[in-house]
């Protein structure tokens, strides 16, 4: 593409003489750049790419996008196009790049703490139903009309909001394959980092906003700045009424606002008559155009409320309630989110993972197995805190954890760089002393543990990995599968059960 005309589509100006440069790809990462790439540099965390001009200019790079405030040395030669934000200008550099696929297919944004993966999984899975061409890209997969997308440098596709260099290439080949719309979960970071620059949302849906990545934005007041900026993307917002700080938005909203709540008649979308039990959730869905019956296999309070707003989000689509109601029997359970683990026999007690790992998502996962179980029957707690992340929630959950489990066992869960013993040592500044807990470092033993010694009844949650198979140490992604941890310390317990029946005899 000739550097000139995509500039233009991007909405940059560009240099005397672009007209005669062609662009190989637009890139911003000097390892990958090849001749010909146009080089754009980004101000990280750790680097800033405006020092690698030098390298690119080496490589081969064809022109560098810089910041406008950038006053370093250019290398001889190397033509430059300044953008106000560099981050804002590779998103739209790429789309333009790749056809702008931001302006072929409609888009839902779910941004929120807790409930993302959730409710864009139901809301896509409702759509699919509905015989919708749809598609979704978040964290646990990302999947269109004909299938998983992959990408070269990833393999699978399942990171949350990818890289412009990894999203316009994906909604390119999701525009090629039919897709009408695209529901895709919208971090904090990438509404920072300005990566869904280019697209405009028909709809944009809240979940809640609770403490999380502090180590990143600095202050709450920052992360819920990047969280409802994306309403400034919007035609339409779904917000959660039942959230304190989303309850805020309701005033000087730049878009269409609309609210739901399990608590609020006066909602625009509103569940009363909930019923929970362990195998699922339902509810009467009454809004001023749809009444309906919603039932699930999802369960918690959480999970009404994330069901009832990918419901809602159906409704604003344009989804008849009957396809709703159909569709929301036949959905699927959200990996790792308050999944039960089929054992293949009944031991007398039941293990579920969640991803829940901040302090709310904790609290919500023990509040709703305190309304679902028996008296009798004890709730048992596996769970830890990731490594170089908000070191402040780690004494939170600590307290979380004592106050609401009745026994727990505290590990490690994705440590990265940090030692894990400094890690549980922050965990512990949290618990009450009194309560039942035990610390085992290595999650696999503290797993196998809690399966060992397994009471009648108990109710086991291994929180925080959900959905993931690895664990982080260091930089490297070891296999880490809780799912087939349990059915090896299940075949462990029924092993040790018919070796006490033997001696029994």
């Amino acid at each position: 593409m000739i550097l000139s005309a995509l500039c233009k589509a991007a909405g940059l100006a560009y240099p005397r003489g672009a007209e005669q440069i062609t662009v190989r790809s637009v890139c911003s990462d000097t390892a990958k750049l090849e001749k010909g790439d146009l080089f754009v540099c980004l101000r990280g965390t750790r680097a800033d790419g405006h020092a690698f001009l030098d390298q690119a200019c080496v490589r081969g790079a064809c022109a560098a996008v810089v910041a406008q405030d950038f006053s370093g040395e250019i290398p001889d030669g190397l033509p430059v196009v300044r953008a106000a934000s560099t981050r804002a200008a590779i998103a739209h550099l790429m789309d333009a790049f790749c056809g702008n696929p931001s302006q072929k297919m409609k888009f839902v944004g779910v941004t929120g703490t807790n409930g993302k993966t959730s409710v864009s999984w139901m809301l896509y899975e409702l759509l699919r139903e509905a015989q919708i061409p749809c598609a979704l890209i978040g964290t646990v997969k990302c999947e269109g009309p004909k299938g998983e997308i992959t990408c070269k440098e990833q393999g699978t596709a399942n990171m949350t909001t990818p890289d412009p260099e990894v999203l316009y290439p994906m909604l390119a080949r999701l525009a090629e394959m039919g897709t009408q719309t695209v529901v895709m979960e919208v971090t904090s970071h990438a509404l920072a980092m300005e990566r869904c620059a280019p697209i405009r949302f028909d709809l944009g849906i809240f979940t809640n906003v609770t403490r999380d990545h502090l180590d990143f934005h600095g202050s709450m007041e920052n992360y819920f700045a990047a969280k409802k900026s994306l309403l400034l993307q919007c035609e339409r917002a779904l917000i959660n009424a039942d959230d304190a700080m989303l309850a805020s938005l309701r005033t000087n909203s730049p878009c269409r606002l609309y609210t739901c709540s399990t608590r609020t008649p006066a909602a625009d979308f509103f569940a009363e008559q909930i019923r929970m039990s362990f195998s699922g959730i339902s509810y009467k869905l009454v809004s001023a155009n749809a009444c309906l019956r919603a039932e699930c296999s999802m369960t918690g309070q959480f999970a009404a409320v994330n069901s009832l707003q990918c419901a809602s989000a159906a409704l604003l689509l344009g989804v008849k309630a009957q396809k709703i109601k159909d569709g929301m029997q036949l959905m699927p359970p959200v990996p790792g989110r308050m999944e039960r683990l089929r054992l293949c026999t009944d031991p007398g007690f039941s293990v579920w993972i969640d991803y829940a790992h901040t302090p709310d998502a904790l609290e919500n996962l023990l509040r709703a197995m305190h309304r679902l179980k028996l008296r009798s029957q004890r709730i048992v707690l596996v769970f830890g805190c990731g490594g170089d992340r908000d070191k402040g929630k780690r004494a939170l959950m600590g307290q979380i954890a004592s106050r609401m489990a009745d026994y727990c066992v505290i590990t490690s869960d994705n440590c990265r760089t940090e030692p894990p013993a400094d890690i549980i040592a922050d965990i512990l500044k949290g618990v009450d002393r009194r309560a039942h807990y035990r610390v085992i470092q290595d999650r696999r033993s503290a797993i196998r543990h809690v399966i060992a010694h397994a009471r009648q009844g108990d109710l086991i949650l291994l929180a925080g990995k959900g959905h993931e198979t690895y664990e982080i140490h260091q930089n490297t992604r070891l296999a880490f599968d809780e799912r087939a941890i349990v059915r090896e310390a299940m075949a462990e317990y029924w092993k040790s059960a018919d070796t006490d029946t033997e001696q029994g005899e």
